[in-house]
C-alpha cells in the first residue's frame, strides 16, 4: 500500500527507520512532522498548490502539458503544435457521448416498448380463442344434457312428446271435421245421380218409342266401322310401302295373292342374297388392301426421299440397326449398289445390269481393318433381313483400266476408299461382254444380253425381271418409279372406294327387298282391302239417315240422353271419388287418434321419469325446427314436425360435431400462439397448455394492457421530450460556448505576449485564434435545432417515431465511431490558430503558420514563445500569481 505524505520544511529521511518497521502507520509518520495524504488527488493538490501552478484546481493540465511537451512529437504548424499541446480534448466530446448514451437508453425504451405492443398484439387473440372454448364447452354440455329423442327418459323426447302431442290434437280436430263434411258431400252426390238417372231412363223411354232401337243399332255399328277402317288404313300405308319398294301394284284380292306367292319364292331362295354379301365383303377387302398398299407406298417413298441410293428400306434400316452397334455410320457401311451408276448412254442395259449383278449389288462392305471388331458387336443383334457382308482393302490406288464393251466399262463409279477394289472385283467377276443378240453369246468367255440372259462357257442364266433397280447413287428413278405406283394405287383405292358404294347399295336394296316381301307374307287382303270397309260404312250411314227422316226431332232427344248419359257417368265417378275420400278421411281420424293415445302414453312416460325441461334447454330446441310452417294444414305441420325431427337429430350431431372441432380448433391456435410467444419471447415460467397456461398469459396480457405497455409509452415520450430539450439543446449551446472558451482563453495569454519581446524590443507575438466555418457543421447545427423542434411538436405516435427515426441519423453523425464524428463535435477542429508577428502599434509584420518556413533559431523562438503560452493557458487567469519555479532564459524565450 503506498504512503503519500509531504513536509515544507527540510527533513531527514532517517527519521523514517522507526515507523518503516511498522508498516508506515499514519500515526508514526505523522509522529515524524510529516503530513499525512489520504489520496493521490490530495497530494496532487497540494504539490499543484506549492509550485503554484494550474488556477481553480487546474495543475493536471499543466502537467499533461509536461508530458505533450516531453514526448517530442514532430510537429509542422502552429495550429497543430497549439492543438496537440495546448488544446485538451474539449467538454462537447463528452457532451455527445452522453447524449448518445441517453438516445441508446431511449431506443432500449423504445425497443421494450414496441417488444410489449408485439406482446400484446401475439395475445390479443387467446381471449377470444379462450371465448369461442367456452361457449363450445357450454354447447356440448347442452347437448349432453338435451339428449336424444329417441331416449325416453330425456329433455328431447319430453319435449318431442309434448309438442307432437299438441300437434295430434289439432289434427284430430281437424279430421273428425273433415270425415263428417266428406260424408254429407256424399249423401249429396247421390241424391243427383238418383235424379239424373231417373231423367235419363225417361228420355230413353221416349227414344225407343220412336224407333231409337234401330237407331242405336246404326250407330254402334258405324263405330266399330270407324275403328276398323283405321286398321285397315294402316294396314294398307304398310302394304303400299312395300309395293313402291319392290315396284308392283295390286287392286284385287287374285293379284294380291299371286304376289303374295311370288313373294315366298323370293324369299325362299337364299343365294342372291349372299351373293351380295360376297360382293360387298369383296369390295371392302379391295378397298382395305389399296388403302394399305397406298401407306406402304408413301412410307417407302419417305424413307427413300430421306436417304441416298435405291438400295431397299429393310436392307437399309438392317444396316442402320448394325451400325449403330458398331459405333459406326452407314456411310461407313456402303452397299456395292450404292457406288456404281449406269452410264447414261447404256440406260437401256439397267435391268440387265441389276440381273447380272445379282446379290452382288446389295452386299455390304466394310474397311477389312474394322471387320473383326465388328462383328463382334453384331453377333447379338436381331434382324428380320438378312444381310451380306465383305471385309475389303480400302484406300487403294484406282488403277484398274476398264473395256467399254464389258459391264464394268458401262458403269460410273463414286469416288470412296472402295472404289479401286470395286473396280478390280467386278472386272474380275462381272467382266460380262454386252452383246446385242443371243447368237453372238457362244464368241466370249462371259457375255451378256440386254435382256439379262449371262453366258459363262457352258454354263448360262436367264429370268427374274421385274426386279426393283438397286444401282445408282442418287434415287430420283426410284421416287419417279414410287411416283407412279403410288398414282396407280390411288386410282385403285378410288375405284375399289366408289365399288363399295355401289355394292352397299346393291346389298341394302337387297335387304330391303326381302323386308317388303316379308311384309306381304305377313298381310292377308281383308286386312288391306279399304273398299270393303268404305262401302260397310256407306251402307250404316243411309240407314241412320232413313231413321232421321221418318222423326226429325229424334237428333235432339238422342243428344239430350246422350248428355243425361254422361251426367250420370260423371256424378257416379263422383261418387266413387267421394267414398274414398270418406275411407280416407275415416281411417286418417282412426289413425290419428290411435296416435294420439300412443303419443300421449309416451308423454306420461316421459314425465313419470322425472325428467325435467327447463326454458332455456325448450328455447334452444326450438332454434332446431323451423318457426313459420310452409302449410297451415295440421297433417301437414304434423308431418314437417316429424320430418323437422329427422334434421334436429342431424343438427344436434352437426352441433356436437361443430363443437368438438372448434374446441380442438381453438385450442390448438392457443397452443400455436403460446408457443409463437414463447419463441420470440422465451420465458421458462410460462407453458405452452392450452388450459394451465390460458391464466398466466391472460395475467400477463393484462399486466402490460393496465400497466407495462402504458408505463414504457409514457417512459419513452418522457425520455423522448428531455432528449430533445435538454441533450440536444445543451449540445448544440456547448458547441457554440467551447469555441468562445478558447478564444476566450487564449485573450489573456495574449495580454502577456503584449509584454514580451519577440526577435527584438520592437515587436511582439500574438496568438489569432481564427473559426473555421463549414457548411457540414451549420447543416448539422441547424438538424439539430430542426430535430428538437420536431420532438416538441410531435402530438401523436406516428409523429414521435417519426422525429425518433430522424433524431437516429443525427444521433449516428455524433458517435465516435462515426467518419464526420471529430469534425462535428471537436469544437478545436472549428478553429485554426496562426502566430502574428506586430509592431509596437499592432501592425502586422509576419505570419507564422508553417514552423519548418523559418530558420532554426526563429522556429526555436516560435515554439517557446507559444509553449510558454500554453503554460499560461493552462494556468488560467492571466493575472494569476506566476509559477513559484524559477525560469531560465531558455524558458522565458
Amino acid at each position: 500500500m503506498p504512503v503519500r505524505a509531504t513536509c515544507d520544511h527540510a527533513y531527514d529521511l532517517r527519521g523514517l527507520e522507526g515507523p518503516a518497521a511498522k508498516k508506515f502507520t499514519r500515526a508514526d509518520v505523522a509522529a515524524t512532522g510529516l503530513t499525512w495524504c489520504d489520496t493521490d488527488r490530495d497530494f496532487t493538490a497540494r504539490l499543484h498548490t506549492t509550485l503554484g501552478i494550474g488556477a481553480a484546481g487546474d495543475g493536471h493540465k499543466a502537467v499533461a502539458l509536461l508530458g505533450r511537451i516531453q514526448a517530442g512529437q514532430q510537429i509542422t504548424t502552429v495550429d497543430a503544435l497549439y492543438k496537440t499541446m495546448v488544446l485538451e480534448e474539449p467538454s462537447t466530446l463528452a457532451t455527445a457521448d452522453a447524449v448518445v448514451q441517453q438516445f441508446d437508453e431511449l431506443s432500449g425504451t423504445r425497443v421494450r416498448m414496441i417488444t410489449a405492443r408485439q406482446q400484446v398484439k401475439a395475445l390479443s387473440p387467446i381471449r377470444e380463442h379462450r371465448r369461442v372454448i367456452d361457449e363450445a364447452v357450454d354447447r356440448l354440455r347442452s347437448i349432453d344434457e338435451i339428449g336424444s329423442f329417441t331416449d325416453a327418459a330425456s329433455p328431447a323426447a319430453l319435449w318431442r312428446h309434448q309438442r307432437r302431442l299438441d300437434l295430434l290434437r289439432v289434427a284430430e280436430k281437424d279430421l273428425e271435421q273433415q270425415h263428417r263434411r266428406a260424408q254429407q258431400e256424399l249423401v249429396e252426390i247421390e241424391a243427383l245421380v238418383r235424379g239424373a238417372e231417373a231423367q235419363r231412363d225417361g228420355t230413353a223411354d221416349i227414344i225407343r218409342a220412336s224407333g231409337g232401337d234401330r237407331m242405336d243399332t246404326a250407330q254402334r255399328e258405324i263405330r266399330i266401322v270407324a275403328q276398323r277402317l283405321g286398321e285397315v288404313e294402316r294396314a294398307r300405308q304398310r302394304l303400299d310401302r312395300a309395293l313402291a319398294t319392290i315396284g308392283a301394284s295390286v287392286s284385287t284380292g287374285e293379284d294380291f295373292a299371286a304376289l303374295v306367292e311370288a313373294a315366298r319364292r323370293t324369299l325362299a331362295d337364299v343365294d342372291a342374297r349372299r351373293t351380295a354379301q360376297t360382293a360387298y365383303a369383296e369390295a371392302v377387302a379391295e378397298k382395305r388392301d389399296a388403302g394399305r398398299e397406298l401407306d406402304r407406298l408413301r412410307a417407302e417413298r419417305d424413307a427413300v426421299k430421306a436417304r441416298r441410293g435405291n438400295i431397299p428400306t429393310e436392307l437399309h434400316a438392317t444396316r442402320a440397326a448394325l451400325a449403330e452397334a458398331a459405333g459406326l455410320t452407314p456411310d461407313d457401311l456402303p452397299f456395292v449398289g450404292e457406288l456404281i451408276e449406269v452410264r447414261t448412254e447404256f440406260e437401256p442395259w439397267r435391268e440387265a445390269f441389276n440381273l447380272a449383278l445379282g446379290g452382288f449389288a446389295t452386299r455390304m462392305l466394310i474397311d477389312i481393318g474394322r471387320l473383326n471388331s465388328f462383328r463382334e458387336a453384331i453377333d447379338r443383334v436381331p434382324t428380320a433381313r438378312r444381310i451380306h457382308f465383305e471385309g475389303v482393302r480400302t484406300g487403294l490406288r484406282d488403277e484398274v483400266g476398264l473395256d467399254g464393251k464389258t459391264l464394268p466399262g458401262r458403269l460410273d463409279y463414286r469416288p470412296s476408299p472402295f472404289t479401286a477394289w470395286l473396280k478390280s472385283e467386278l472386272d474380275r467377276r462381272f467382266a460380262y461382254v454386252c452383246v446385242d443378240t443371243p447368237r453372238l453369246l457362244p464368241q466370249y468367255l462371259k457375255a451378256l444380253t440386254i435382256t439379262g440372259q449371262t453366258s459363262e462357257g457352258a454354263r448360262g442364266a436367264h429370268g427374274g425381271h421385274g426386279r426393283a433397280n438397286v444401282l445408282g447413287f442418287t434415287n430420283a428413278r426410284t421416287l419417279a418409279d414410287l411416283d407412279n405406283q403410288i398414282d396407280l394405287t390411288r386410282k385403285r383405292l378410288d375405284n375399289a372406294v366408289a365399288n363399295v358404294s355401289r355394292q352397299e347399295h346393291n346389298l341394302d336394296a337387297t335387304e330391303a327387298r326381302r323386308a317388303a316381301y316379308q311384309t306381304l307374307t305377313e298381310l292377308s287382303w281383308d286386312q288391306v282391302d279399304a273398299d270393303a270397309v268404305h262401302a260397310d260404312r256407306d251402307r250404316w250411314n243411309r240407314i241412320l239417315d232413313e231413321i232421321r227422316a221418318g222423326n226429325p226431332e229424334i237428333d235432339k232427344m238422342q243428344r239430350r240422353l246422350d248428355d243425361l248419359k254422361q251426367q250420370v257417368r260423371d256424378l257416379t265417378e263422383r261418387v266413387g271419388r267421394q267414398k274414398d275420400i270418406v275411407d280416407a278421411a275415416g281411417n286418417a281420424w282412426a289413425s290419428t287418434v290411435d296416435e294420439v293415445d300412443r303419443a300421449q302414453t309416451a308423454l306420461d312416460t316421459a314425465t313419470e321419469s322425472g325428467v325435467g325441461l327447463g326454458e332455456e334447454t325448450r328455447d334452444y330446441l326450438e332454434t332446431l325446427f323451423d318457426s313459420d310452417p310452409a302449410s297451415t294444414n295440421p297433417m301437414d305441420v304434423l308431418a314437417q314436425f316429424d320430418a323437422g325431427v329427422k334434421r334436429a337429430v342431424d343438427r344436434l350431431h352437426n352441433d356436437r360435431l361443430s363443437a368438438t372441432e372448434s374446441i380442438g380448433r381453438t385450442r390448438k391456435a392457443l397452443h400455436d400462439a403460446f408457443s409463437m410467444f414463447l419463441e420470440r419471447w422465451p420465458n421458462p415460467n410460462l407453458g405452452t397448455d392450452p388450459d394451465a397456461s390460458y391464466r398466466d398469459f391472460d395475467r400477463l396480457l393484462t399486466d402490460l394492457e393496465t400497466n407495462g405497455l402504458h408505463e414504457l409509452e409514457t417512459e419513452w415520450r418522457d425520455s423522448l421530450l428531455n432528449l430533445s430539450g435538454n441533450d440536444l439543446t445543451g449540445l448544440d449551446s456547448e458547441l457554440a460556448a467551447a469555441v468562445r472558451d478558447i478564444r476566450d482563453r487564449i485573450d489573456p495569454v495574449n495580454r502577456i505576449l503584449a509584454d514580451l519581446p519577440f526577435a527584438d524590443d520592437n515587436h511582439r507575438l500574438r496568438i489569432d485564434p481564427q473559426e473555421s466555418h463549414s457548411t457540414a457543421r451549420a447543416r448539422f447545427r441547424k438538424e439539430l435545432r430542426d430535430v428538437r423542434a420536431l420532438v416538441d411538436q410531435a402530438a401523436t405516435e406516428d409523429d414521435r417515431e417519426r422525429a425518433h427515426d430522424r433524431m437516429a441519423k443525427v444521433i449516428d453523425r455524433i458517435r465516435r465511431t462515426a467518419p464526420d464524428f471529430a469534425d462535428l463535435v471537436d469544437v478545436r477542429n472549428h478553429v485554426r490558430i496562426s502566430a502574428e508577428k506586430i509592431d509596437l502599434d499592432g501592425r502586422h509584420v509576419a505570419i507564422y503558420d508553417h514552423i519548418g518556413e523559418k530558420s532554426g533559431g526563429e522556429s526555436q523562438e516560435l515554439v517557446a514563445f507559444i509553449v510558454g503560452a500554453a503554460l499560461r493557458y493552462q494556468l488560467g487567469d492571466a493575472g494569476a500569481a506566476r509559477p513559484v519555479t524559477p525560469r531560465s532564459s531558455s524558458t522565458r524565450r
